[in-house]
């Protein structure tokens, strides 16, 4: 039963529990929803994810090589750029969005700062939905939710499934503006300064680490090639 629903029932749990959600999971996850809590026998905090798919780019980063599949086993799923056997149609680049491994990273320290001293996490806004669906900005992307720069300093669209067969509809891509919208956006220096506050931001309020927000300034900030 949905949230408020006198049928649903909660049962508590002694020991605190700090869930994060993709943005492209809240939807199949809005029967499992529940409030932040602090009671001693109910601990708990939900981070939805805004921007982020069920599944991106990351997780395959840490397989084996291509090669040393194909060596170790005969074959490999898919191949090196596509790490599946069935494409989507029409076919995407599968997302590069980090945003979820920094989220979790961030949940654990919060966790073990709420087990061991006792420090509460920080409580933040659910991602907005309406009639069954994820409410969007003008850009496209989540509101509400764990906020960052990659929805909030835009110069993409992040989808959070695509079209086609299997697993294509927990898939993420993205599509980048062209630099004319990203210059009218952030005319001069104000995307890097944007990105930076964004990112401090987030570390302020705990939703990154130190060593993350250090590491994704790195990546959203590096001059291009």
């Amino acid at each position: 039963p949905p949230q408020g629903d006198p049928r649903r029932v909660v049962h508590p749990v002694s020991v605190p529990i700090v869930s994060v959600v993709a943005q492209g999971e809240v939807i199949g996850n809005l029967v499992s929803r529940r409030d932040d809590s602090d009671d001693p026998q109910g601990r708990y905090r939900l981070y939805e994810i805004a921007g982020v798919a069920h599944i991106e780019k990351y997780p395959y980063s840490a397989l084996p090589s291509f090669a040393d599949q194909i060596a170790a086993a005969g074959a490999a799923q898919g191949s090196p750029e596509w790490p599946f056997n069935a494409k989507c149609d029409p076919e995407i680049p599968l997302g590069d969005n980090p945003l979820l491994k920094y989220s979790y990273d961030a949940a654990f320290f919060n966790l073990d700062q709420w087990v061991a001293k006792g420090v509460a996490p920080p409580k933040a806004d659910r991602i907005q939905v309406k009639d069954g669906a994820i409410v969007l900005d003008e850009f496209g992307n989540g509101v509400g939710g764990v906020r960052s720069p990659f929805v909030d300093v835009r110069v993409a669209t992040y989808f959070t499934t695509s079209p086609g067969p299997g697993t294509c509809a927990e898939l993420g891509h993205s599509a980048r503006f062209d630099e004319a919208r990203v210059s009218q956006l952030y005319p001069g220096k104000t995307y890097s300064a944007n990105v930076t506050a964004s990112i401090e931001r987030m570390q302020k309020e705990r939703y990154l680490t130190p060593a993350d927000a250090k590491q994704l300034k790195e990546e959203l900030l590096k001059p291009a090639k």
